[in-house]
């Protein structure tokens, strides 16, 4: 019996690839449905895949071949180098009892306004301009925080020049504030 070239396409579990008149077979990163011990196919000298009979059996002068085996995870590469200082005014981590968790050193505290529940005000070593402080990014994973340094002229912020304000409110609402902790950025 004389084997046969099988033809593979790019979909096929097998993954073989040729490049000029070699053939490579893909064995790195293929998940098979074959489970851990991968796939066997007839490989013949010049590495070409062919058909095996219908008894599994290779042809005449091709070898039976793993593919899309999984071998052990390689060990841990060395940790690179420190990447070089970020360019941020200041940031930080706040709770929602208004707590400063953690942040950059020109970062002084956090605290609640007072005035109502879901707003704070974060106080810096140095006072920053209110044309930095517009320019915040502040994010929640519990609520929508929907005011970043809201008017001053409302009775409700309590907050220093310089500091910045932000309010949590309710998902879905822009009325209701309500505590929830914060992540902020000044760039």
């Amino acid at each position: 019996m004389r084997a046969r070239p099988v033809l593979v396409t790019a979909a096929a579990t097998v993954g073989v690839a040729v490049i000029g008149a070699s053939t490579a077979v893909a064995t790195d990163g293929v998940r098979v449905s074959a489970g851990s011990a991968g796939v066997k196919v007839c490989l013949t000298k010049k590495n070409v895949v062919v058909g095996a009979s219908a008894k599994s059996r290779c042809p005449k002068g091709a070898k039976k071949k793993r593919v899309a085996v999984r071998g052990p995870q390689g060990a841990r590469g060395a940790t690179g180098a420190r990447g070089p200082a970020g360019t941020a005014t200041a940031y930080g981590f706040v709770s929602a009892s208004g707590a400063l968790v953690s942040g950059s050193p020109n970062v002084l505290a956090a605290r609640p306004t007072g005035v109502a529940g879901g707003a704070y005000c974060v106080t810096f070593r140095t006072p920053i301009a209110q044309s930095r402080l517009v320019s915040a990014v502040v994010t929640s994973a519990d609520r929508t925080v929907v005011a970043i340094n809201p008017d001053r002229s409302t009775s409700r912020i309590s907050c220093d020049p310089g500091e910045l304000v932000v309010w949590t409110y309710a998902i879905g609402t822009a009325t209701t504030l309500q505590p929830a902790p914060f992540q902020f950025l000044v760039p």
